[in-house]
């Protein structure tokens, strides 16, 4: 007679969080496709235009991978902060100060090139921390709702860059509104692909990526945050 076999906590926590990916991707595009639909003269074609338009050629490719590198490192937060146990949702407003907050740093004139991008990145970490440190200390302090503390954050941070970037930031010379471009000293390797070009970003965002997964699988560290947040 066969023995029953029973899936460990392990195996069930991994085939879990497989399932709640699936279901999470689903439902984004669910919603995506619905916002297509209430606007597309052309379903079908805006649809396929939505799904295979960053792999249709090779530029349109690089400038997807371009994109795709502030959303990893957002990503890797996320993670540790859902690990953890912690319900902190102010990362959008996280994102988009840390970017207007880099940004002004990179604009910056007269400085070596490798050490210009090292202060402009942990700039943004150090904005993008500080952003998120707000709700927790309210939990902490004032017993404030996180989730509610941190959603609302999230409009106070907009608006916030939102500001920064059409007054005390904005280039004047631009003909929208814009920070002043980035120097040539605060920007990262280009490598080229075809008919494209995308920036080194990209490795260093999977570098981030595995970085995350170790600390949060692989070491004590993350193993208290696992179990006890």
């Amino acid at each position: 007679m066969n023995k029953k076999t029973y899936l460990t906590a392990e195996q069930i926590e991994k085939r879990f969080s497989i399932i709640r990916t699936l279901i999470s991707v689903a439902v984004a595009l669910v919603f995506c496709f619905i916002m297509i639909a209430l606007s597309s003269e052309n379903l079908a074609n805006d649809v396929i235009t939505f799904i295979t338009a960053p792999v249709s050629s090779l530029s349109r490719f690089t400038t997807f991978i371009i994109k795709m590198c502030p959303i990893i490192f957002t990503s890797c937060a996320i993670c540790l902060l859902f690990q953890s146990g912690v319900s902190n949702l102010a990362v959008e407003g996280a994102f988009y100060v840390a970017a207007v907050m880099a940004a002004a740093v990179g604009a910056a004139q007269g400085m070596p090139p490798v050490i210009h991008f090292v202060i402009m990145a942990l700039t943004g970490a150090v904005s993008a921390a500080a952003v998120l440190l707000i709700p927790a200390i309210l939990q902490v302090k004032f017993n404030a709702n996180i989730v509610v503390s941190s959603l609302m954050l999230n409009y106070v941070c907009t608006f916030f860059a939102n500001y920064l970037v059409t007054g005390p930031f904005r280039d004047p010379g631009a003909g929208y509104e814009a920070t002043y471009l980035v120097a040539d000293s605060a920007k990262l390797a280009k490598v080229s692909l075809g008919g494209g070009q995308f920036h080194v970003g990209i490795f260093i965002a999977l570098a981030a990526v595995a970085l995350t997964w170790f600390i949060l699988f692989k070491t004590t560290f993350g193993y208290q945050c696992r179990t006890v947040g």
